[in-house]
């Protein structure tokens, strides 16, 4: 197994909304739905090899450049939050403000987890057609020169 690992930010403009959610897919890696046509996946960057995730993999998000802004007098509950749900094929962020003004701009995420790893191909050149014909005319086959080898050596060693 990999380790694939995802990240970058949801950029909430105008000063950030009271409430909204995006869905982002991790095959491809980019922004699939959202709430509001203005939301956007920026600083996206994929470390490792691409496929689906074996299972559900971590995930962390967080809070960046957001305000709360008191009115006067200084009362009420100024709460945001923000929820994701992730599965093996992408993740899902949402937020709200339960009270006050929250303008919450950014979104950073990170996503970490396995998958499978598919060994690189192996491919011997040969002429077009001919899956055993070596390429140069009088190349021998690897199992020709072995044979050519032990009936030498055995050949040496009885002259001795």
């Amino acid at each position: 197994m990999a380790l694939r690992i995802l990240s970058g930010m949801i950029f909430i403009p105008r000063g950030g909304s009271i409430r909204g959610s995006v869905e982002i897919s991790f095959n491809p890696f980019e922004l699939t739905d959202a709430s509001n046509s203005a939301f956007e996946l920026r600083k996206r960057r994929e470390i490792g090899p691409r496929g689906r995730f074996v299972q559900r993999p971590a995930s962390m998000v967080a809070a960046r450049q957001f305000a709360l802004l008191f009115p006067l007098p200084h009362s009420g509950s100024y709460r945001g939050r923000i929820n994701d749900t992730v599965t093996r094929d992408s993740i899902t962020i949402s937020w709200n403000k339960s009270g006050g003004r929250v303008d919450q701009e950014e979104i950073p995420f990170m996503i970490v987890g396995e998958v499978p790893v598919q060994p690189a191909p192996v491919s011997m050149p040969v002429r077009p057609g001919d899956g055993l014909t070596p390429v140069r005319p009088g190349d021998d086959l690897p199992s020709d020169l072995l044979f050519r080898r032990r009936s030498r050596a055995r050949g040496a060693r009885k002259k001795k």
